[in-house]
């Protein structure tokens, strides 16, 4: 029984003891998820600011339209 445990010991500190490259392997990985969550936060803040500005794109069109009618109304309308 105790090999058994000592051998599970020796299969844990092994699985845990990583190389070099591993070990490179692992920290760019952290970094490429940094960098991920920092883009995607920014990608969310510039879908915002795009919506924003269709949104003043579209109420610039409603008002260029209701615009022109009333001045065409004003122009025109004894025709």
């Amino acid at each position: 029984m105790n090999q058994e445990l000592d051998e599970d010991e020796n299969d844990e500190a092994a699985q845990e003891i990583i190389d070099e490259d591993e070990l490179g392997m692992l920290t760019r990985l952290k970094e490429l998820k940094k960098t991920y969550r920092a883009n995607f936060t920014e990608l969310k803040s510039i879908k915002t600011q795009v919506n924003q500005v269709q949104q003043a794109i579209d109420h610039a069109k409603q008002q260029l339209v209701t615009d022109f009618e009333e001045w065409f109304e004003e122009n025109y309308e004894m025709f």
